[in-house]
């Protein structure tokens, strides 16, 4: 058990990779905080783990909203005293020909990949540097950080921030 005892907190979580990376940091013993949009599956997300809320718990996170972002920051030092571990995973795409892209799609896009990163690690950093304990900080990204494809340039460009940030 890698990780016993140690809290971590993973946005994107109620399914795919956030899920996956969840149940790998629960399996080696680390308490886990999923957010996620998605309130129709993170708490049976959540439970699916840890029926009794112990060591799972679920909080309902927009990544591209800071007061969401601290308030999963908060749940994991209120449910289990602390944050050790952070994986900023959650992320959208948009798929549309490049000249079809609008506005509208970039700024989501963006809003969710790239800000929510940097407002979901900026947070827990700070929690880390607070308890002077240390702790690791992952940010997912993507092969197509750099290798670009035509119909997903929001999603593409976001990840190649997120390589820079």
């Amino acid at each position: 058990m890698r990780l016993k005892d140690k809290v971590a907190i993973i946005t994107g979580a109620a399914r795919g990779i956030g899920f996956a990376c969840a149940k790998v940091f629960f399996d080696e013993g680390a308490k886990v905080v999923l957010g996620d949009v998605m309130t129709d599956i993170g708490p049976d997300a959540a439970k699916s783990l840890d029926p009794s809320g112990k060591r799972a718990v679920f909080v309902k996170c927009d990544v591209s909203n800071p007061a969401d972002v601290q308030g999963l920051v908060d749940a994991a030092v209120k449910n289990f005293g602390g944050l050790d571990v952070c994986v900023a995973n959650a992320g959208i795409n948009a798929v549309k020909d490049f000249l079809d892209v609008t506005l509208e799609d970039w700024n989501k896009v963006m809003a969710v990949n790239l800000t929510g990163t940097f407002l979901t690690v900026q947070a827990a950093a700070r929690q880390m540097a607070k308890q002077c304990r240390g702790g690791s900080i992952i940010t997912m990204s993507s092969c197509n950080a750099v290798m670009a494809i035509p119909t997903i340039a929001p999603y593409v460009a976001s990840k190649g921030g997120i390589n820079q940030l």
